[in-house]
């Protein structure tokens, strides 16, 4: 039983989460934009890998494809605003870039081929 638990311990160390390099991506913003980025950001990996940001991993965001992301866009279209969308999906593409400078199977271009919601004059 104990080398079981050894071996999970193992395969724990081995997985690389995000929380570290997200902490670095927020404190590189002004207090607002990383508040906002810390909402927009936890939202997508609740959504999209369902669990918080601190246990997502680095293979969990190299698995993700514009699919994906199309997907994520099109549900908060559905209650959200067309700048609240593409607000939203900017904060993760931005994390994407970030993170993708150190680990290059995140892929950041994966947000370029996603159609920008529709912003709706205000008169």
């Amino acid at each position: 039983m104990r080398n079981a638990l050894v071996v999970n311990k193992k395969v724990e160390e081995i997985k690389r989460y995000i929380g570290k390099e997200l902490e670095n991506f927020l404190n590189s913003k002004s207090l607002n934009t990383a508040k906002n980025y810390r909402v927009d950001i936890k939202q997508f990996c609740e959504y999209m890998y369902k669990k918080k940001p601190v246990f997502v991993t680095i293979e969990d965001l190299a698995l993700t494809t514009g699919s994906h992301v199309v997907e994520y866009k099109n549900l908060l279209e559905k209650t959200q605003k067309g700048t609240t969308t593409n607000r939203k999906i900017k904060s993760v593409a931005s994390f994407f870039k970030f993170i993708e400078s150190d680990y290059p199977e995140v892929r950041s271009a994966i947000f370029n081929k996603v159609d920008k919601a529709k912003e709706h004059d205000k008169r």
